[in-house]
């Protein structure tokens, strides 16, 4: 017979196997946190028929089960030295193999992992300063061990690192997304990289609780990164919608870390355009640029304008298209000129209505014509006249938003326009 041997420095005590919670790690510099999951681990090895030993030093700790009746229903309670404990085999049930092992591993690297392989039954020994576990190897085990860097990043290559985590070199199809080295998010989502973020928060089986925080974290590592074939290799196939990476243009992807300066040198040369408005792509532009997701796209943008494609009109907030009113929104603007007009507000400026590749702009200015996005309209007349008269601003003082300046021309703009209405001189 062969076994799963697992072993690290150091002796386990007993209770660290029944008692729940019973945990010293902090979860910042160890992998485990919560005192669970070698009860869950030992529950499922034994409720699918592996057998286990461990070895505390030269001290074996016997596991056996015995069934106990409740309610009308059969449950195997864990022994430990042939003492009942309060754990039956029904833990983790939605637990699988690659867990259990996890779980194992994860405890071992914590207190100084000494050896993780496959052992023959005549080596399974006892070192007298070692605690070791062995479970016998079944044909799923086996497996699971020739592709553990599915599941624990023992090999993988390290393409870049930083405090915000590592880029491995892609292993398999599916999106492999790490926090610390062990797995801990499981999707049908393909990659272009694997990823591990020693921070991204998991629950109590070591699982990504926020799947909002997998695109987050992995664009944060994305944008911090200056290594030019990584950045290549990421505009070059990002266009496809089943890498993991498109989920920088979810809504609950929150970034707001500015690209590295490698992002606009390692671009192909080709124009961008915003994946949302690829329709607007002339056809003869079609092969010869590159539709980014819209998040990436404005970064890449405001850094160098002269990339963005000849097919659209620009301002300083980004791609626009000019659009045909409906009829009701062609209402709302007259009555919107008309009271600017009524209140004696001289607007000398020519407006259009846009959409924008960023669809949280609501206006902006292309040299002097005020550029008003059709999303305002839905936001009622008063928004309107706010965004009309902040470009206004932005034009006639030439102030940027955000600014002291900004708020100057602001206040400026009243006094002149009340002292214009009272005819009142000072």
């Amino acid at each position: 017979m062969k076994y799963l041997k697992i072993a690290n420095t150091g002796l386990i005590e007993v209770e660290a196997l029944t008692l729940m919670g019973a945990s010293t790690k902090d979860g910042k510099t160890t992998i485990g946190e919560f005192g669970s999951g070698n009860k869950y681990s030992l529950a499922y090895l034994l409720r699918n028929g592996y057998e286990v030993k461990i070895f505390v030093g030269h001290e074996q700790i016997e596991i056996s089960t015995e069934v106990r009746v409740f309610r009308g229903h059969d449950f195997n309670v864990i022994l430990i030295n042939g003492k009942e404990t309060s754990l039956t085999t029904e833990m983790g049930k939605d637990w699988e193999l690659w867990q259990s092992v996890r779980e194992l591993y994860c405890n071992a690297v914590d207190e100084g992992k000494t050896f993780f392989g496959i052992v023959d039954e005549d080596e399974v020994t006892h070192e007298e300063t070692e605690t070791a576990f062995y479970i016998s190897l079944s044909p799923e085990l086996e497996q699971l061990f020739f592709n553990i860097n599915d599941y624990i990043a023992l090999t993988k290559e390290v393409l870049f690192s930083n405090e915000n985590g590592i880029i491995y070199r892609k292993h398999g199809a599916k999106a492999g997304i790490y926090r610390r080295g062990i797995k801990v998010f499981d999707t049908n989502d393909e990659s272009i990289f694997d990823y591990d973020f020693p921070t991204i928060t998991i629950n109590e089986s070591r699982v990504v609780k926020y799947s909002w925080e997998v695109g987050e974290k992995m664009w944060k590592l994305l944008f911090s990164c200056p290594n030019k074939n990584i950045i290549r290799e990421v505009l070059q196939n990002i266009k496809d919608k089943k890498f993991i990476e498109n989920q920088i243009d979810n809504d609950f992807c929150y970034i707001t870390d500015s690209i590295k300066d490698e992002w606009v040198e390692a671009m192909p040369e080709k124009s961008i355009a915003p994946r949302s408005m690829g329709g607007n792509v002339k056809d003869e532009d079609q092969a010869k640029t590159i539709f980014l997701p819209d998040v990436l796209y404005n970064r890449m943008a405001a850094r160098n304008g002269e990339m963005v494609s000849e097919s659209f009109k620009k301002s300083v907030a980004g791609v626009y298209k000019e659009e045909v009113l409906s009829e009701l929104e062609n209402q709302i603007l007259k009555d919107v000129v008309y009271f600017l007009k009524e209140c004696k507000f001289d607007l000398p400026y020519e407006i259009k209505i846009v959409s924008f590749s960023n669809q949280k702009i609501m206006g902006s200015v292309d040299e002097n014509v005020i550029l008003l996005s059709r999303v305002a309209f839905d936001k009622g007349k008063q928004y309107v006249v706010n965004t009309i008269i902040e470009e206004y601003i932005h034009i006639k003082y030439g102030v940027n938003d955000e600014t002291r300046a900004f708020q100057d021309a602001s206040i400026d703009l009243l006094i002149t326009y009340m002292k214009n209405i009272n005819a009142f001189n000072f």
